[in-house]
């Protein structure tokens, strides 16, 4: 598992982990990185060959310099799952550089336009049609929700059914993506905000391509946040949506809405009953492939 001597400016460290795991072992991973992570599975455009079916890779991309610490942190956090949870086992591939370029443009390769409703999520090479009711340019970079993943898609889907709304948030904004669309449907009042620095800075930088230079963008976490919002998203981890359930709760103006999602079938009751239990209704619940999202409405 020693990364390669040569010359370069970054390791990839991979783990393989039944897709049970996964929420898991990607906690542990952003901690290592908060940069994020990147989770290749069968759903993936170019999964790896011998990735077995109901296994997923999980990917941090960390310097050269800070590899064998990465590792070691790594290690660890996955020796204390293994201790802490009856079952649960892991594949470490071996480091191997890679140059942080191949992985900031290495999604160049798949990312091609997503239509939902009447959003059309699209990179910046290709424009869209002049008849596109809200076209939204997105460059990842080194964050999160291109459009591609069920829980930003799901997403989308409930923005397009609930505007107009005068207000927004969107909590864990990664890519600024449903904040921009938020914005590109109408809505005057928009916040975005992350605890990653990085993702912040994507962010700015898509809503400034957009022309949604009204999104606010603030790097910080939610139980640090102001304000009452009409409709609000929250697409992050279950555990971290559960920690910050009455916060959360506390964002929604009364009759608003809440979506919450990134969340598995498994872990889609306890979710519900935090929520409910904050004095949310459960609306609805949509579901794709494994993923779910809650919509809860304030009373």
């Amino acid at each position: 598992m020693k990364p390669s001597s040569a010359k370069h400016d970054c390791n990839v460290l991979s783990v393989r982990v039944s897709k049970q795991w996964a929420e898991a072992v990607g906690e542990l991973l952003l901690a290592i990185a908060p940069s994020g992570f990147e989770l290749v599975d069968s759903e993936h455009p170019s999964p790896p060959c011998d990735l077995e079916p109901g296994f997923a890779e999980l990917r941090i991309f960390v310097p050269a310099r800070q590899t064998d610490r990465a590792l070691q942190n790594l290690l660890r956090g996955l020796e204390s799952l293994r201790r802490a949870c009856d079952g649960f086992d892991c594949f470490v591939m071996p480091a191997r550089p890679v140059h942080p370029q191949d992985w900031e443009d290495g999604w160049k390769r798949h990312f091609k336009p997503v239509v939902v409703g009447r959003f059309y999520i699209h990179p910046g090479w290709l424009e869209p049609a002049p008849d596109i009711p809200w076209p939204v340019r997105i460059d990842p970079g080194l964050a999160f929700g291109t459009g591609l993943h069920p829980t930003t898609r799901m997403c989308l889907e409930r923005l397009d059914a609930a505007v107009p709304v005068d207000s927004f948030l969107e909590a864990g904004c990664g890519t600024g993506i449903l904040a921009i669309a938020a914005a590109k449907a109408g809505c005057r009042h928009v916040v975005a905000i992350d605890v990653d620095p990085e993702a912040c800075r994507q962010a700015r930088r898509n809503a400034a391509l957009n022309g949604a230079g009204h999104v606010m963008i603030k790097c910080e976490d939610v139980g640090k946040t102001k304000g009452s919002y009409e409709l609000v998203a929250a697409n992050i981890l279950s555990g971290v949506l559960v920690d910050n359930a009455e916060a959360l709760t506390s964002l929604v103006l009364p009759g608003g809405a809440l979506l919450c999602t990134g969340i598995t079938e498994d872990e889609q009751e306890l979710v519900e009953g935090v929520f409910t239990s904050c004095g949310l209704r459960l609306d609805l619940a949509m579901r794709e492939g494994e993923w779910v999202l809650c919509s809860f409405v304030k009373r």
